[in-house]
């Protein structure tokens, strides 16, 4: 697939000599073709498609849409509504579902909205502290989300954590020269003052 970033995208699932090869003018009439019907349209990314599986999946990808939402309504009878934010998807799968988004993982996992996980309020609480039993993040050995002791918050992993302790907490220059592993924080100067003098 090309990298190069482009205005609009012709989306094929026919391989070999089925492959369509679109001159330059065909390309230009990619719209015309999608208002005709002959081809299917995903305005958020600028993509034509001739395959409607392809179509779907890819609208999926990009739409607000979840998996275990989907499941849970049809077990629960519900109807599933249409979300156009993730704001109103997380109120709908709290409210009614009792399900949850870690949003720590909605904002630092590099994953689809579709394939974050969902937690009920014990699990979140379990996945936050200790890391999830099961699933792609259990498999990837994750431990939970560490916490900064000083702030009371909980970052990504612990590189996030590192920068948010180097930006908003102090360190002794002297300590980390004669321990160069070690990394001991202070919450703020008054702290790291009180350590010069007295240790």
């Amino acid at each position: 697939m090309c990298k190069q970033e482009q205005p609009q995208v012709f989306m094929t699932r026919f391989m070999g000599d089925y492959t369509a090869r679109l001159s330059s003018e065909q390309f230009a009439d990619l719209k015309n073709r999608a208002n005709r019907g002959e081809l299917y349209y995903l305005p958020d990314i600028e993509g034509f498609f001739d395959d409607p599986k392809h179509f779907a999946q890819l609208k999926a990808l990009c739409g607000y849409t979840h998996p275990a939402i989907s499941d849970r309504c049809r077990e629960q009878g519900l109807d599933m509504p249409l979300f156009t934010s993730l704001p109103g998807m997380k109120k709908f799968a709290e409210s009614k579902l009792k399900l949850q988004f870690c949003d720590i993982c909605v904002a630092g996992r590099k994953v689809f909205l579709c394939e974050q996980l969902l937690y009920s309020r014990p699990d979140l609480d379990k996945h936050n502290k200790s890391g999830d039993d099961t699933g792609p993040l259990a498999e990837a050995n994750f431990k939970g989300h560490p916490l900064c002791k000083f702030c009371k918050q909980r970052f990504y992993d612990s590189n996030d954590l590192y920068k948010h302790m180097e930006s908003a907490h102090e360190h002794c220059f002297l300590c980390r020269r004669d321990h160069p592993g070690q990394y001991v924080y202070y919450r703020h100067y008054k702290e790291l003052e009180e350590h010069f003098q007295n240790d």
